[in-house]
This record gives structure tokens, C-alpha cells and sequence, in this order.
């Protein structure tokens, strides 16, 4: 588990189970000293979009055997 900048998020303006489909992008380091940047697609419910703003800090776990295996804690990704 560790902690990752958000870089871009959009809205979509779909809806997946009547849930927002978003667009973000994550910045993180690994446990390698590695920087990290991954595009991901979540379902995030309106009001919680405020925590995802550009800058924000948020909490992910990642697989380090493959990086593109990463979930926000607490939201459905797709």
C-alpha cells in the first residue's frame, strides 16, 4: 500500500450501475525508487469526485510484480 498524486481526472459522463465512469491518472513511487505514472478507468460515485481533484493524495495498493495491477482503495475499477 502506498500513497499516489492525482495528475488528470475526468468524468465521462457515462454511467456503469448508475455509478460516473472516471478517467484518472496516478502518480506514485514504488518500493524500488521507481515513478510510476498509470491511467485508470473507476467508478466513483458524484459525491465522492471532490477527493479526486488534481494534486489530491490518495491511497492505492499495487501488485509490484505487475504495475498495472492497481486499486483504489474503497472504489470499483474497471
Amino acid at each position: 500500500m502506498t500513497s499516489a498524486e492525482v495528475v488528470y481526472f475526468q468524468d465521462s459522463l457515462a454511467k456503469v450501475q448508475y455509478r460516473p465512469l472516471c478517467y484518472i491518472k496516478l502518480k506514485f513511487q514504488t518500493e524500488q525508487s521507481q515513478i510510476i505514472t498509470e491511467n485508470l478507468k473507476v467508478l466513483i460515485a458524484e459525491k465522492n469526485h471532490h477527493k479526486y481533484k488534481v494534486g489530491s493524495i490518495i491511497n492505492i495498493k499495487y501488485d509490484s510484480k505487475n504495475l498495472k495491477n492497481i486499486s483504489i482503495l474503497g472504489e470499483v475499477m474497471l
